[in-house]
């Protein structure tokens, strides 16, 4: 059995396999080569990160049920924006979280019930938010770990944390490593 400890971090790169497929004209697969297909090859491997993080949500107790409209508020602005990380264990994905850079406005919302963000808030100040953690295989404890030392480690930044007895949800601060 494999613990917390063993969840590492991905970094995406385009030396995926991929199938080739039968597509319009305009939707063939980017050349290996070709520097105008940048954005194409950008939308693939995002497709890829969508499918990996939807087949992680499916297996959520947390968010298996939303629907596939809420993929467009909730995990397409952080792919775009590259506000995410996502964990692997022997190549298979674990865990996603997903973060903010929210307006004072922003934040108040959040704090008052209201989740859902528009695609110009996830940039829009300067108070760092954990938007969302979907991890159906646990290791909470590490995630928050790469998050204190390698994603923000001179940095604070914010959670939403469910209560227990459901309770209301409270906000934890966190504190990079370096932030003293």
């Amino acid at each position: 059995m494999r613990h917390a400890s063993d969840i590492r971090r991905t970094v995406m790169t385009d030396q995926r396999p991929t199938d080739r497929v039968s597509a319009p004209e305009g939707d063939r697969m980017p050349s290996r080569s070709g520097g105008e297909n940048q954005e194409t090859a950008a939308a693939a491997v995002n497709a890829a990160l969508l499918g990996e993080i939807a087949w992680l949500m499916m297996r959520s107790p947390v968010h298996r049920h939303l629907f596939l409209a809420d993929l467009e508020w909730l995990v397409a602005p952080p792919l775009k924006l590259k506000q995410f990380r996502l964990f692997r264990r022997d190549r298979v994905p674990v865990a996603f979280v997903s973060w903010g850079l929210l307006t004072d406005e922003v934040e108040q919302r959040v704090v008052n019930g209201v989740w859902r963000l528009q695609p110009g808030d996830w940039k829009a100040g300067d108070r760092l938010w954990v938007v969302d953690v979907v991890a159906p295989y646990g290791g909470l404890d590490a995630i928050t770990e790469d998050l204190r030392k390698r994603v923000f480690p001179d940095r604070t930044f914010k959670v939403l944390r469910p209560a227990s007895e459901g309770g209301r949800p409270f906000v934890e601060e966190l504190r990079g490593v370096q932030v003293t």
